[in-house]
């Protein structure tokens, strides 16, 4: 079972970087994207390895999403015409709660405990 938790939190922590609106992914969007995956496999691997840096690293990166998108929400929030881009506004929220919910379960003890160890 202890596994099979490292595993999930190794998974997920990439998805609250990926959810943007489909308007934002282009080719230069997918490049990213790709190199992301491949950033955060590193860092899952590290993660089951039990390694600390990893583990640090997965903490910060979640925090800098939850800064990140707060200052890409603001404005992008309303278009030129006055308009609120409410899909934008609701991704960036889950996104933002998925990033801080992962940071704050990462940096709790029992978490911690299992990939440090």
């Amino acid at each position: 079972m202890e596994r099979k938790r490292l595993l999930l939190f190794a998974i997920i922590q990439i998805l609250p970087l990926l959810i943007l609106p489909p308007s934002w992914f282009s080719v230069g969007a997918i490049a990213l994207i790709v190199v992301m995956v491949a950033i955060f496999a590193f860092l899952g691997w590290g993660l089951m390895r039990g390694k600390g840096w990893a583990l640090t690293m997965s903490i910060f990166m979640q925090g800098m999403n939850v800064i990140v998108r707060l200052m890409m929400m603001f404005p992008n929030a309303v278009d030129q015409q006055g308009v609120w881009n409410v899909p934008l506004i609701i991704l960036f929220l889950i996104a933002i709660g998925l990033s801080f919910w992962m940071a704050a379960r990462l940096d709790r003890p029992d978490v911690r405990s299992l990939m440090v160890s």
